[in-house]
């Protein structure tokens, strides 16, 4: 699952849901990738969403057999 903003903060996030790995990657002004955070916590069950002019991300969690809106 992908989401991104790519074009205000130049950030993609992605999750693995194999391997319950949620990160994100910024594209420097030099076009180098760098990776700003990476969590293996999350049991998401939708796609990330991105909410650039907030500097949000919403994902859900998945626990104890209920959807956890996650705020980041």
């Amino acid at each position: 699952m992908v989401a991104g903003d790519t074009y205000e903060s130049q950030i993609v996030f992605y999750y693995d849901p194999l391997n319950s790995l949620m990160s994100a990657h910024k594209v420097t002004a030099e076009g180098q990738v760098q990776p700003p955070c990476e969590r293996n916590s999350y049991k998401a069950s939708a796609f990330p969403a991105v909410v650039p002019d907030r500097n949000m991300l919403y994902v859900d969690d998945y626990r104890d057999s209920h959807d956890w809106l996650i705020v980041l």
